[in-house]
């Protein structure tokens, strides 16, 4: 593993990957449960299913579920409901399933169910992120994008076009 992965991860750490169902998120599982035993960490999933696209979104997680269970990757599974939630907390839908979600992510490092949390933030959501806070007004801070590691959440493809 190279220098950029030893810096976020460690050896005997437990890391939790978030994982939609979508390419992006299953490649970053892939990749961790491949390189798990090489480097002396442990690899499990986390899903949340936010309420927001009915059954194709019930679909989704299903696949996860399913997925984890044939590559015998153990599964934190929630579901939400992010559209109450948006207008309980008068969000936008997106705010609200992001919160629901990183809710989560929080609980399941507080209780040490997981080390760290794996999101598979690439380049492109990077810049996409530079640009958004730009477009904003953002100070030189705001626009230098998603963090590689933020409290416990880790991004290991943030460098990687996908």
């Amino acid at each position: 593993m190279n220098e950029f992965y030893a810096r976020l991860i460690s050896r005997g750490e437990r890391i939790a990957v978030a994982v939609s169902g979508g390419k992006d998120s299953v490649a970053l599982l892939h990749f961790l449960c491949g390189k798990a035993e090489q480097c002396g960490f442990s690899v499990a999933a986390v899903n949340v299913e936010h309420g927001i696209r009915g059954e194709r979104s019930k679909a989704d997680s299903a696949f996860v579920k399913e997925l984890c269970e044939s590559w015998g990757v153990p599964l934190f599974f929630r579901a939400a409901n992010a559209p109450l939630r948006a207008e309980n907390d008068k969000l936008s839908l997106e705010q609200a399933a992001r919160e629901e979600r990183y809710g989560f992510f929080r609980e399941l490092l507080l209780k040490g169910a997981a080390d760290k949390i794996a999101t598979a933030h690439h380049s492109a959501d990077n810049a996409e992120t530079v640009l958004i806070n730009l477009f904003r007004g953002s100070s030189f801070k705001g626009a230098a994008g998603i963090p590689p590691a933020l409290e416990g959440i880790i991004r290991p493809f943030l460098y990687t076009s996908l």
